[in-house]
């Protein structure tokens, strides 16, 4: 067997390596943490390996060296990743890496990220629906706020005053029923 030795091809392999480390370092933190912990794993086999042996760490054989090139370089793609979220968390930023590093600050898009505590909220996708729901919360003097989130507009209320959306609906129900009856489309028990 053959000493390891740097040549074009493990070179090309090391390289491609620390491409992959890069993107799922970029694309998938959590992949890219994993991978390291994989590249542990078939890095110490890899010298226990030789250690079984040669009865010592060094000389690798080609294979055991591009294989223990390849772990070291994704370990260090997956220690790279700890190091930002350890130096990202201890500036006090939110840890935000589930899918990817980018992340979109609600404060720069208008977006309210969520509804405080203490709340309820609705979201109502027919425009007249909601026009009708908010114009009703004012009318009944109930305080509410109209907040984007998600992409929506929600209307958000205190939790103290129930379930509005229920009690519109039944409002509703009701004052449709009590047009039917009056314009004779409908009988009295029917609604």
């Amino acid at each position: 067997m053959e000493p390891f030795r740097f040549t074009g091809q493990s070179i090309t392999v090391l390289a491609l390596m620390a491409a992959v480390a890069i993107i799922v370092a970029v694309a998938a933190p959590f992949g890219s943490i994993a991978l390291a912990a994989a590249a542990l794993l078939a890095l110490g086999a890899v010298l226990i390996k030789a250690m079984l042996r040669a009865r010592d760490w060094w000389p690798l054989t080609e294979v055991e060296g591009t294989v223990a090139l390849s772990a070291a370089v994704l370990l260090a793609g997956g220690l790279a990743v700890i190091a930002y979220g350890v130096v990202t968390f201890g500036s006090g930023e939110p840890l935000r890496m589930a899918i990817g590093w980018p992340h979109v600050d609600p404060a720069r898009t208008g977006d309210s990220g969520g509804p405080r505590p203490g709340t309820r909220n609705a979201y109502i996708p027919d425009a007249a629906l909601h026009a009708e729901f908010v114009a009703w919360l004012t009318g009944k003097g109930i305080k509410h706020e109209v907040m984007p989130m998600r992409g929506e507009d929600w209307v958000v209320w205190d939790e103290s005053a129930g379930d509005l959306v229920r009690q519109f609906m039944e409002a509703r129900a009701g004052a449709d029923c009590k047009g039917k009856v009056a314009a004779g489309k409908s009988g009295p028990g029917r609604c």
